[in-house]
């Protein structure tokens, strides 16, 4: 049986690469055209790049400032990882870490293409839902809501089960 470390970094390097090839994909596909309208008014592909933290919060500082709470999130999920042996929860783990790691790779290697000399790094953001309504996100972004929410209802499962044994 796969050890639930091996589950987690598994899943994690899969949701790193798909993260990566889709960010890749976007900016050769999108770079320099309008948002491609998928679902008219409520899904469109548009190109966004995000130099701040979560829905732009933050730009403008430092790469090492703005990889501080993704570092804290990767040990949190490290201690919850060591902390619970249920698959499920080494799952989440590793699609939240994927989602972690896939944005910040683009926050230190990703280039900006188009702004001059001076080289610039920023999260690749490709994915408008309701467009006007909602930021542009990623693969990543989905990823870390889906595996921290999923690490979190996994969490309170065990919980409810173990309080209802006798």
């Amino acid at each position: 049986m796969l050890d639930r470390r091996a589950l987690a970094a598994g899943i994690g390097f899969g949701v790193l690469a798909l993260d990566q090839i889709s960010k890749s994909w976007a900016v050769s596909a999108l770079w320099l055209q309008p948002p491609v309208k998928v679902v008219d008014g409520w899904l469109h592909l548009g190109l966004h790049f995000n130099r701040g933290a979560a829905f732009g919060s933050g730009a403008g500082m430092p790469p090492l400032v703005l990889a501080i709470p993704a570092v804290l999130v990767l040990t949190i999920l490290g201690w919850v990882l060591h902390r619970r042996q249920e698959r499920a929860t080494a799952a989440m783990v590793g699609i939240a870490a994927g989602g972690v790691l896939g944005n910040l790779l683009d926050r230190f290697v990703r280039e900006v293409p188009g702004f001059g000399e001076t080289t610039q790094r920023a999260v690749v953001d490709f994915i408008i839902l309701a467009p006007g309504r909602w930021p542009a996100f990623n693969v990543a972004d989905v990823a870390i809501l889906v595996g921290l929410f999923g690490t979190a209802w996994a969490s309170m499962r065990r919980r409810a089960d173990e309080d209802t044994e006798i």
